[in-house]
């Protein structure tokens, strides 16, 4: 992937990784805020991607600032 393809990625999906470090949290906390949310995995047509989600899906953890995807 080059930069702007990984910036693009970043723009629109979180891991919980890449939000427990946005939130400045450890990986587990960020995990335990997903699931206390009930938010659940990105899985169009039932397929399993592992634990990837939308940043607008994220809007309540992250607030509305940081959930809506970059503009390409």
């Amino acid at each position: 992937m080059i930069e702007t393809d990984k910036a693009a990625f970043n723009g629109r999906f979180l891991t919980s990784a890449s939000l427990a470090a946005e939130l400045g949290q450890h990986f587990n906390t960020a995990a335990a805020i997903i699931w206390a949310a009930g938010i659940r995995p990105l899985a169009p047509d039932r397929r399993d991607y592992g634990a990837m989600y939308l940043r607008t899906d994220l809007a309540r953890i992250l607030g509305p600032e940081r959930a809506n995807p970059i503009e390409a």
